[in-house]
């Protein structure tokens, strides 16, 4: 039998040649930095979702330990609004905007899996974008096979149907209530496991057309046809200290990605369009602010940081015991098919 040691050396050895050999990218699908989050008030930006009813803002909400709030940030990073309303959040992690008019604030990380219910809080969009005190209406839900933790929502633009996917190295599902049936908030909402997932998904987004939707890990992204999740295309996104939030740019042809942390940078990625679409990697920006572009750096330079971004996760998953290594197992975790919806 191989050492553990040996393993992880045979397989440091095929990450460049894996890498190596991927398609190259065409020069429209080289992502860019379209802004940093600078505010102090956002901390751990978790969610990220395009405005419907204001042209060059997305909403944002910070993770757990937050009171609950929304940030109406602009295309340069500057917070614009801040919603609050009084629900007593726990673990906000995914925020959504529906063609109802509405915001939606997903409560639904559970990472130690006890909880028996989520929540979704539901506010309407201003139509003046300025700080305020906002009314909410909460709906809570559970899931047919017992508690999941999850970190995206997503809103289906010609329904306004609620998906939520759970966030999972094995078996990662999306879950929904039935097609026409509206939530009530007077019980717990039943939801039903509408297919798999793939794994460890921190974020997703229909397009408005919904024809596609689309699902992000900390490390890449995959578009699938809608409804029915029959065709599936996926791309490497830009590595991020914390990869965790996706909303459509600020056309319909791209998205937005960001990451937990201070000063987090926010990029835009091309919706790959074809199965060889594999953009480039800039380098990510530190927790300061600060670092390196993509200009600063050379093709060979950035498949040597993702090269040694796959050791480092190959060694968690020798070294770091199975509690601790979620994120080592999501560099590594490949994307699996799932059932049609």
């Amino acid at each position: 039998m191989r050492r553990p040691a040996a393993a992880a050396a045979a397989l440091l050895l095929a990450v460049p040649v894996l890498l190596l050999g991927s398609p190259a990218a065409r020069a429209d699908e080289e992502p860019k930095k379209l802004f940093t989050m600078a505010d102090e008030r956002i901390t751990e930006s978790s969610g990220l979702a395009r405005s419907a009813g204001h042209e060059g803002i997305w909403w944002t909400v910070n993770d757990s330990s937050d009171s609950a709030r929304v940030f109406a940030v602009n295309a340069d990073g500057e917070v614009e609004a801040t919603l609050t309303f009084g629900a007593d959040a726990r673990d906000v992690e995914a925020i959504a905007v529906g063609t109802d008019g509405n915001i939606y604030v997903a409560d639904i990380g559970d990472n130690l899996r006890d909880q028996e219910k989520v929540t979704v809080y539901v506010i309407k969009e201003p139509e003046d974008l300025s700080d305020q005190q906002v009314k909410y209406r909460a709906y809570d839900f559970d899931y047919p096979d017992g508690s999941h933790n999850a970190e995206a929502l997503l809103v289906e633009p010609k329904t306004n149907r609620l998906f939520i996917v759970t966030k999972e190295g094995t078996g990662a599902a999306i879950y929904s209530l039935g097609k026409d049936v509206a939530p009530s908030r007077r019980e717990v909402n039943k939801l039903s496991r509408m297919g798999t997932a793939p794994s460890i998904v921190t974020d997703g987004t229909f397009t408005p057309d919904g024809r596609w939707m689309i699902l992000r890990d900390p490390t890449a992204m995959s578009v699938w046809s809608w409804p029915g999740a029959k065709t599936k295309l996926s791309t490497r996104l830009p590595l991020q200290p914390l990869g965790e939030s996706i909303a459509m740019g600020p056309d319909d042809k791209s998205v937005l990605i960001g990451s937990e942390g201070k000063n987090s940078a926010v990029y835009q990625v091309t919706i790959p369009t074809t199965k060889a679409a594999t953009p480039a990697t800039p380098t990510p920006q530190s927790a300061s602010g600060s670092g390196a572009t993509d200009s600063d750096k050379s093709h060979t330079m950035r498949w040597t940081l993702i090269g040694a971004g796959g050791f480092a996760a190959l060694m968690a998953m020798f070294t770091f015991p199975r509690g601790r290594r979620e994120r080592a197992d999501a560099m590594l975790e490949g994307q699996r098919t799932r059932s049609t919806m």
